[in-house]
């Protein structure tokens, strides 16, 4: 699996997750949203908010598959502290809701999983939907058994991991 294989668009994060700049900075850098969410924010800031930076309009006026990193860039880092302390977790969460959400088999599903893991410099909460991690306080045989189980374990991962302030999941749906 490649990260592009993971591109997240607009309608799928901001069902999920409200995003900072600096959030969707991170994104874009790392491959996992595509170039169009900058710009679609941008629009949704300026269709609602009167007071927008220059930054932002320069975003807005861009064409579908134009890119300005250097303005996206200078967004971020107007981001608050507080906001730059989510932003792996927030793209984490924004994958592993993706995975959860698509129709993959149990395999597909646990190796992207898996790639996250990596990706994401291996965290400890994750590591229980892991294959080759020794069994600790996990009980492998129920979350491996199926792609429903796996599913539902994931999202109940993600329910309780959540960033509380901005989340939006839709683990009831599963």
């Amino acid at each position: 699996m490649q990260k592009s294989d993971l591109y997240l668009d607009y309608d799928f994060v901001s069902k999920h997750l409200s995003l900072s700049w600096a959030d969707v900075y991170f994104g874009v850098r790392n491959g996992f949203l595509n170039s169009s969410v900058p710009i679609t924010i941008a629009i949704s800031e300026v269709e609602t908010n009167s007071n927008v930076s220059d930054e932002v309009m320069q975003l807005a006026y861009l064409l579908p598959g134009e890119q300005a990193p250097e303005i996206l860039e200078k967004l971020a880092r107007t981001s608050r502290e507080s906001e730059k302390a989510t932003v792996n977790e927030k793209m984490l969460q924004l994958c592993l809701w993706n995975i959860v959400e698509s129709g993959t088999d149990l395999t597909e599903t646990i190796s992207q999983v898996e790639e996250l893991y990596t990706d994401f410099e291996y965290p400890e909460k994750l590591s229980q939907f892991i294959r080759y991690m020794p069994f600790q306080t996990y009980d492998h045989s129920k979350i491996f058994a199926d792609l429903v189980s796996y599913k539902r374990a994931l999202a109940s991962y993600l329910k309780t991991n959540r960033i509380s302030e901005t989340s939006r999941l839709l683990a009831s749906s599963l």
